[in-house]
């Protein structure tokens, strides 16, 4: 996640002279905190729906002391990981307490509209202001950030919470079935019964339990919590490790596998995660490529983040598709279980980067993975 807030920071353009404006208005705006503090509270206790959260006096003193702090916080101008990491925290505890996003944007308003005012009286600089109203939708982005996290969650957890609950129960069943297959097959060789449409009849109902044993030890693995490994490694030989094993593969099928990399080589990541993404996406493009194809997987580095690139000459993904393809059991494939995505953008967001799919012209799928690297980078 320390890749979207300097992602946000960075497009919102929260510079340090901003925090050292920030910083300058502290004198100004501390002894109007208690004010601030006592206006926002008075507009909760207004509406019966938000005066409902509470349980009582104590509760409400006990914030009222935690909301002090955070206006002070914002005041000190230090807008770092800890800071993001602490305003997350926040967020996450008003989703977990039910306080709807309308309600948190009205709060906010009370304290913009308080502290404009006590800027105004006290002839505040445009860019002092503008740089107050900058940190103030910070805090608002990250918030609402949180209701975002929480609704993604619950889209990939609820389905996949259902489908591993069946998965479970299907488990047993399978495993019956083969055992039964097995004595069927001793059975009827016993009676001398053997034959070539038999045995292609046993060996067939085989085929489909273990297709379906691998299904439903891929939709309980999905809904496994993930951990990943982080660490640096060389993004060129991993490149050259898929194209080693791949390569003969994708040369029998006439598709040319192609690798770039721009500006160093370094990844911060758990390297068999990447490359179990990375052999998906390979995987997706043998099977649409029907014909001769090219496929090019690239690098590229930044003091921000590194970017790889997959792309192939396919036939594509239709554009409207854009925003299902990630879904759970969504396919287009006749033979195609719709997990192979889905996990993929699962790994890609423990690393918390991001995985967006873009249509080539005339033809052809591209993927761009963003994966963060840590603030300090020793390693170009």
């Amino acid at each position: 996640m320390f890749f979207y807030f300097n992602e946000l920071t960075s497009y919102m353009d929260l510079s340090d002279e901003d925090a050292g404006y920030i910083r300058s208005l502290e004198p100004i705006l501390t002894p109007h905190i208690d004010h601030v503090v006592e206006l926002f509270y008075e507009a909760l206790e207004a509406n019966p729906r938000t005066w409902a959260l509470f349980s009582g006096p104590e509760q409400v003193e006990r914030l009222k002391e935690t909301l002090r702090g955070w206006l002070a916080e914002i005041l000190e101008g230090n807008y770092d990981h800890d800071y993001f990491k602490r305003r997350q925290r926040i967020g996450r505890v008003h989703v977990e307490v039910g306080l709807l996003p309308h309600f948190m944007f009205g709060a906010m308003n009370i304290i913009r509209r308080e502290l404009d005012r006590v800027l105004y009286e006290n002839g505040t600089p445009f860019d002092a202001q503008q740089a107050l109203h900058k940190v103030l939708d910070l805090e608002l982005a990250i918030m609402v950030q949180s209701y975002c996290d929480t609704l993604v969650e619950m889209k990939a957890k609820v389905p996949a919470a259902l489908a591993s609950g069946l998965a479970h129960e299907i488990r047993n069943p399978l495993n019956a079935i083969g055992l039964h297959m097995t004595l069927v097959e001793r059975h009827l060789r016993k009676r001398g019964v053997e034959s070539d449409a038999t045995s292609t009849s046993i060996e067939g109902v085989r085929h489909e339990v273990r297709r379906l044993r691998g299904l439903t030890s891929e939709i309980i693995d999905f809904a496994k919590p993930l951990n990943i490994q982080p660490q640096w490694v060389d993004g060129a030989d991993m490149l050259q490790a898929i194209e080693t094993v791949h390569g003969p593969t994708l040369k029998a099928s006439r598709i040319a596998l192609e690798t770039r990399i721009e500006g160093g080589t370094s990844i911060y990541c758990d390297p068999e995660l990447i490359k179990q993404v990375l052999i998906a996406l390979l995987t997706n493009s043998v099977e649409a490529l029907e014909a001769a194809g090219r496929v090019t997987l690239s690098l590229h580095n930044n003091p921000r983040h590194t970017m790889l690139v997959f792309e192939d000459t396919g036939p594509g993904i239709p554009a409207e598709l854009k925003f299902k393809i990630f879904d759970l059991f969504f396919t287009t494939k006749a033979s195609g279980t719709g997990m192979g995505l889905p996990i993929a953008q699962k790994i890609i967001n423990a690393h918390g980067g991001s995985m967006v799919f873009e249509p080539v012209s005339p033809q052809g799928t591209r993927f761009r993975i963003l994966l963060p690297r840590p603030h300090l980078d020793s390693k170009e």
